[in-house]
């Protein structure tokens, strides 16, 4: 049976409250250095703050007092494969194929395969992962990212839907874009509008809805969008092209104008010199 530090670490570790999950797993191995419960939970904590050493030391720990350990060892494999262990995606498989592999086994495997670039493996590895555990956020976005990768929006995006509910600008973002591979602009729109409300500080989501506005030919809202992101980026030329494309759309060419002279302008002190000859073309028609 788990200690009372060992508890109430695992609940602070899934509210994501990392500081406080390290200090009840420490106070609890300061009571018990064996604790296996403890040394786990210290070192998933560490993995998530990035701290590499602090989590292979529990790791080893954990090892020291039980032997053969397949999530400790799985954790110490992945993180060899992140510095270039040829032979750690070959420690992963096999310990991903042992029989009882848990969820950390699995997704570890995943996150090896992915970045070697075997999304097929990935995906099966993540896939079973998520059998394991059908609301894991994690496990669901990692499925629905790999089904978006290989073309299948339908797949993908009920399991986008279910991580974006974490907040994750990611989860958020790859979902605005299943739906736009779906072509269903109004659920694209309330995705992004969703998104844009829990992190109104990244306009990633307001330059989604500006094209989904022009996609949609909702032109004031296009105009909108565009001025939202140039008020975000006051310096962007980018920002200040898209409103000029907007205004255009819109009907107003002199607005245009003045938009992309303001991008010509400010694409003197930074932006790329292909906006700036995108820019100087559309000037020139008129």
């Amino acid at each position: 049976m788990p200690s009372r530090f060992a508890e109430e670490g695992a609940r602070r570790l899934g509210e994501e409250k990392l500081p406080d999950a390290v200090r009840a797993f420490s106070a609890g191995l300061e009571a018990d250095p064996n604790d296996p419960d403890c040394l786990l939970g210290l070192a998933q904590a560490r993995l998530r703050q990035g701290e590499r050493g602090d989590a292979e030391d529990a790791l080893h720990r954990l090892l020291a007092v039980v032997p053969g350990h397949g999530e400790a060892e799985s954790h110490l494999a992945w993180l060899a494969s992140t510095l270039g262990d040829e032979g750690a995606v070959a420690r992963l498989e096999e310990i991903a194929a042992r029989p009882g592999a848990g969820f950390a086994e699995l997704m570890n495997l995943g996150a090896a395969l992915f970045d070697r670039g075997d999304f097929a493996g990935a995906e099966a590895a993540f896939g079973r992962a998520l059998a394991l555990a059908p609301k894991s956020r994690a496990a669901l976005f990692e499925v629905g990212r790999l089904r978006l990768h290989r073309g299948d929006a339908e797949g993908a995006w009920p399991l986008l839907a279910e991580a974006a509910k974490s907040g994750d600008p990611l989860a958020q973002g790859l979902l605005v874009r299943a739906h736009r591979a779906r072509r269903q602009p109004v659920e694209a729109r309330e995705a992004a509008l969703a998104a844009q409300r829990s992190t109104p500080q990244l306009n990633a989501f307001a330059e989604a809805l500006y094209e989904i506005a022009l996609e949609t030919r909702d032109l004031g809202e296009a105009v909108r969008q565009a001025e939202a992101l140039r008020a975000m980026d006051p310096r962007s030329p980018r920002c200040a092209y898209l409103h000029g494309v907007a205004l255009r759309e819109a009907g107003d060419p002199d607005g245009a104008d003045r938009a992309w002279q303001e991008a010509l302008r400010l694409s003197d002190e930074s932006g790329p010199p292909e906006l700036r000859a995108q820019v100087m073309a559309l000037l020139g028609r008129r």
